[in-house]
């Protein structure tokens, strides 16, 4: 396959899903290409890359077409193999306590009338998130069986909503949980753990794809939510994507809901249109009672270097005599190790993301942002006496590094340690005062050094990193 046709897979894997592909994984995409090419048994990649075509035409009246259908069959099977399914009951535990002690409990009593809750957990994998939702809900609402509750978790993965669907997890996924939970909400099944049905009736699963989808939407439930989680889905897309995703989000919570996206997943957006709520374990967007101008929310325009579906009218680049496929070089400087460390991390690639802050280490020992990247891996692992150590190399060599203060007195007040915890806080502060108010805090950006001493000062707690 020739480079100009890799790209234009590309760029049709990125209009029809908002995925981007990365350079470095350019070598892995055309593997899986070759892979189905050969399962297919087309004559080549360009057939491939014509059969998904197909279902970018769909407004062109092919609905009922059997190679239309075929087409979507063979999006999902792609969609599969390009998407990543791990995840875990109660992931992320700052913003799970964020929602279980404030966010939930406020939308309780503000429904507390009408007894009606509706809450969309957008890109929901194999369902862990959307229902670590659902117990949490049982847990504070003891008279839930008098509530409407509306829980809908979408993905556009289909065989992961399967798995959803099923209900049932191994040990791995309840590695944040407490016993008690899983005693109480899940039941033996053949060397697997099955969600009870009670949780299980409360969740609705749906097929979505929030990029070319039309939402809000009453027929599949999305509309007038209280609340939305879309965690560890915009870390796929590029920024011009979010920005046309972002709106339809807003419109579909009604006025004051509430949007929680994973950590500084919404840098550099367009957010005047929410109210911006700055807590201790994290930001969150709550809708206000404006209104974003409807052009902002067109569906994204088809890429122009997408070559026509039909070879007739416009035919694909010639494929040329197969070259050998160099892998993508090894990042060579800093910051590239740091950003693939960011990336595997995300993923929930602990390893690979250690290894690159290693190796970023390697060309750099006095940087910082490996250490707090090594003790964000270490906390979400459960390892907090090394998230402790990693977060004190950083003040060996920063002594004024705000950050890492802050989430060492987060962990001391985690761990029942209250005279450390707030000797961490206090030392923040002092620190925070002697900066100019606009300057950016490292590891909280975009929060200043404003930002946080106003929310260290009304809530009385630690922030956690943004």
């Amino acid at each position: 396959m020739d480079n100009a046709l890799l790209q234009a897979f590309v760029q049709l894997i990125s209009h029809k899903t908002g995925l981007q592909i990365r350079p470095e994984d350019r070598t892995n995409l055309h593997k899986k290409i070759d892979a189905r090419v050969r399962a297919l048994r087309l004559p080549s990649a360009v057939q491939y890359y014509q059969l998904l075509d197909l279902a970018r035409h769909h407004d062109a009246g092919t609905n009922h077409d059997l190679r239309w259908e075929a087409a979507q069959q063979e999006w999902q099977t792609l969609i599969q193999l390009l998407t990543i399914t791990e995840s875990y009951f109660f992931r992320d535990q700052g913003q799970f306590r964020l929602l279980r002690e404030l966010i939930l409990p406020e939308l309780i009593q503000q429904n507390a009338q009408r007894r009606s809750l509706r809450i969309w957990s957008a890109g929901c994998s194999t369902g862990e998130e959307v229902y670590s939702l659902a117990i949490v809900l049982m847990e504070l609402l003891p008279n839930h069986s008098r509530w409407d509750i509306t829980l809908v978790g979408t993905d556009i993965n289909e065989g992961a909503l399967h798995r959803a669907r099923e209900g049932l997890y191994n040990d791995w996924s309840f590695r944040l949980v407490e016993p008690r939970l899983r005693e109480q909400y899940f039941a033996d099944h053949k060397a697997l753990w099955r969600i009870d049905d009670r949780v299980r009736r409360w969740v609705k699963f749906v097929p979505h794809n929030l990029v070319q989808d039309s939402f809000p939407n009453p027929q599949n439930h999305l509309w007038e939510m209280d609340l939305i989680i879309c965690r560890n889905v915009f870390i796929y897309f590029d920024q011009p994507t979010i920005g046309r995703v972002l709106p339809k989000l807003y419109h579909t919570l009604r006025v004051g809901g509430y949007l929680m996206v994973g950590h500084t997943e919404l840098y550099g957006q367009d957010l005047r249109a929410f109210k911006t709520r700055m807590l201790p374990e994290s930001v969150v967007y709550q809708r206000s009672s404006g209104a974003i101008a409807p052009e902002t929310m067109v569906a994204s325009p088809a890429p122009s270097a997408v070559p026509a579906r039909s070879p007739a009218a416009a035919p694909l680049p010639r494929r040329s005599a197969p070259a050998p496929q160099a892998a993508p070089p090894a990042p060579s400087t800093l910051m590239q190790w740091i950003e693939q460390a960011r990336a595997h991390a995300h993923r929930g690639e602990h390893d690979l993301a250690t290894a690159a802050c290693q190796a970023a280490l390697g060309l750099d020992p006095f940087a910082l942002e490996p250490y707090y990247l090594l003790a964000a891996i270490a906390e979400e692992q459960g390892d907090r006496d090394g998230a402790k150590l990693f977060l004190k190399r950083v003040i060996y060599l920063d002594p004024e590094a705000v950050a890492a203060y802050l989430e060492l007195s987060l962990i001391y007040g985690q761990e029942g340690d209250e005279g450390r915890s707030q000797k961490m806080k206090q030392l923040a502060l002092e620190f925070l005062q002697r900066l100019p108010p606009e300057t950016p805090v490292v590891n909280h950006e975009p929060l200043t050094a404003q930002d946080l001493l106003l929310a260290l000062t009304q809530s009385g707690s630690t922030p956690t990193p943004e």
